[in-house]
């Protein structure tokens, strides 16, 4: 079997995969196995307790084929308690999280190292990549045909490298992804006048087919290869700092609350600076730049997700948890999903995301990245508009309408004829900014310096789910769907 994946500006990937045969080892050319480290109790202690009611699936060790092969069965869990975090304990929940990405993604490096048997690095780097060789060949057939999209990886490896988290031997990889598979794709998708310049990792958008971005390509063998097992695995996961004794928070304690909470109810878009504690910001912004768990690829920008990566992090937890505690009027409500959607781009010339509503009640975004990679601070956010659609078409059959970027130009009309006004919120580090989901919204130009770690990227957490439309929160929409075009600054 065959499947081709879109990614956008670069990587597309196909791998030819056999049904895994029972007990299989990773084997080597030489005579030597190299048998992959099983997942132990001492570290998922709580996966007893989460097996309790599901009898396909064993509470005693499971090793990376068994767990595999259980996959889809822990999803259905992990999207569970993901809306009811009473479910299970935040242990519980972070374990069940934890055993999910492993079992679909494989073990990052530094866990991997920790179980193994082999002594000098060199060996455990060769046998590591034969490791993730064999489990991108091991995931396609229980995507159910459907092969998942990621961006090419080089710059972030090559970050880890540099920071002293992945060992050099990767940067063999940042070389052949960056000199070798990413000219040749741009050679055949953008068209013979498409240049892609390796010294400045960029391409020339005009004279690229129009669709460049956005369109398929087939890998060949020999570029799998020489990406070694790392596109769409799993390859580091930061180990979050603990929450601190004395401030064990997320939100900022000095920021006047109830006064945020009336803003909103009046309908107005809330802009909050400083709102993370200095603990909180520096781990989530670690968690973007060092977790390799940005698997889906869009236009122009990375998505990564709560039950993909992202929720392992307490402190992901702990700011959910902190927005339902500090703002119980507007925030009566489950987390529904959260991402980081960070931008391959350096500017909006290949497009951020377009005019669109969310399937939520409230919208939380927050920016991380340093007002000094921002080369533009009166850009770089957000536009909100004061007009939304009728809530049953966002939480019914039409939400495509409102989502989908095929009809972006129809809601830009709709927009028009409906008389909208917006709102432009520029980028600052460590603000949020805070409405009602239905609102149209959508990103605003920006230009932020080329390097990885300047690279713009925001957390979204999108609280109310389908169940809770007909409980509106606040009195804050009226009946033609028009809200107040005010902003309401808060520090």
């Amino acid at each position: 079997m065959q499947c081709v994946i879109r990614l956008s500006f670069i990587l597309f990937l196909v791998i030819a995969a056999n049904p895994i045969e029972e007990n299989k080892k990773i084997s080597k050319k030489s005579d030597r196995e190299v048998v992959p480290p099983v997942f132990n109790g001492e570290r998922y202690p709580s996966l007893a307790k989460i097996f309790i009611n599901e009898p396909s699936l064993s509470s005693e060790d499971l090793s990376v084929e068994e767990s595999i092969r259980n996959c889809f069965t822990l999803l259905s869990l992990s999207v569970r308690v993901i809306h009811d975090s009473s479910y299970l304990d935040y242990g519980h929940l972070m374990d069940v999280r934890r055993m999910y990405d492993r079992c679909i993604r494989g073990m990052p490096y530094s866990e991997y190292v920790s179980e193994a048997s082999a002594s000098d690095t060199l060996t455990l780097i060769e046998e590591y990549f034969l490791y993730k060789r064999e489990r991108m060949k091991q995931l396609v057939p229980f995507y159910d045909e459907q092969c998942k999209k990621s961006m090419n990886p080089e710059n972030q490896l090559e970050y880890l490298v540099n920071i002293g988290e992945l060992p050099p031997p990767f940067l063999d990889i940042t070389f052949s992804i960056r000199w070798k598979i990413i000219p040749e794709i741009v050679k055949v998708v953008g068209g013979g006048d498409c240049i892609y310049d390796v010294d400045t990792r960029s391409h020339s958008i005009p004279e690229c087919h129009p669709d460049f971005r956005r369109s398929t390509y087939l890998l060949s063998p020999w570029m799998t290869d020489l990406m070694q097992g790392t596109f769409n695995t799993l390859i580091h996961m930061p180990t979050p700092l603990p929450l601190p004794s004395t401030n064990p928070f997320c939100l900022n304690p000095n920021l006047n609350f109830e006064e945020i909470q009336n803003a909103y109810l009046a309908g107005k878009v809330l802009v909050i600076d400083s709102l993370l504690t200095p603990h909180c910001l520096s781990e989530l912004r670690r968690l973007a730049l060092e977790g390799t768990i940005f698997y889906d690829a869009k236009k122009s920008y990375m998505g990564a997700y709560v039950d993909q990566g992202m929720g392992e992090s307490p402190w992901l937890l702990r700011l959910s948890e902190d927005w339902k505690a500090r703002f119980p009027k507007i925030l009566n409500l489950p987390l529904s999903t959260s991402w980081f959607y960070k931008y391959d781009s350096a500017s909006s010339e290949a497009g951020g995301i377009g005019i669109h509503a969310d399937q939520a009640i409230v919208n939380i975004n927050i920016w991380v990245t340093p007002d000094d990679a921002n080369l533009d601070p009166t850009t770089g956010g957000l536009i909100v508009y004061d007009t939304a659609p009728p809530a049953e078409d966002v939480f019914g059959s039409d939400f495509d309408k409102w989502n989908n970027e095929v009809y972006e130009k129809d809601r830009m009309e709709w927009l028009n004829v409906n008389g909208a006004k917006h709102l432009k919120i520029p980028h600052r580090s460590n603000r949020a900014v805070v409405f009602d989901s239905r609102r149209l919204h959508a990103t605003d130009e920006f230009h932020f310096r080329p390097e990885y770690e300047n690279k713009r990227i925001n957390l979204t957490l999108l609280f109310g789910i389908v169940d809770d439309v007909g409980e509106e929160v606040g009195s804050n929409r009226e009946n033609n769907g028009k809200f107040p075009n005010e902003l309401s600054f808060h520090t």
